[in-house]
């Protein structure tokens, strides 16, 4: 909702005027606070577009309120699982259910975590204007439900 509709010259703000509009969606502030975030989309007034959700998070348009993209993933994965009362999910580990997605991320775009300290890791940067990774394989609960074309080839 950030990227859509915030900034000064925003929806927000000619909504809400200009000091509330700023005290919206501070995620760096929350994250500094130490308060457990959860990310979701914003659905249906936007399409459900969860890497453009994280995306937004780390591109936010306060510069301060800005998240690194593994803070913003474990916001929409962990977060959102422990928001839902289900506090043991989100998490890839031996024991617990297997949901996962493979990603194909364009290319360039993998995180490496050199160029910016909110840049992570195996995970991509989420670059304004560069296509958001293209889900090839879903597994939940160890079934898969959905795979692409030649994704396991």
């Amino acid at each position: 909702m950030d990227s859509r509709w915030g900034g000064p010259d925003g929806e927000f703000t000619r909504s809400l005027g200009p000091a509330r509009a700023r005290e919206m969606m501070r995620l760096g502030s929350l994250g500094v606070d130490g308060l457990v975030t959860a990310l979701a989309s914003s659905s249906p007034w936007l399409e459900a577009d969860p890497w453009q959700t994280l995306r937004s998070a780390r591109w936010h348009r306060s510069e301060e309120d800005q998240i690194s993209v593994g803070e913003a993933f474990r916001a929409h994965t962990v977060g959102g699982w422990h928001a839902s009362g289900h506090g043991t999910r989100g998490y890839l580990d031996v024991g617990l259910p297997a949901d996962f997605v493979v990603w194909e991320v364009p290319p360039g775009e993998l995180g490496g975590g050199s160029r910016s300290p909110l840049e992570t890791p195996g995970l991509p940067r989420l670059t304004p204007d560069v296509s958001t990774p293209r889900a090839l394989l879903t597994v939940v609960g160890g079934r898969t439900i959905h795979e692409s074309e030649g994704a396991l080839t």
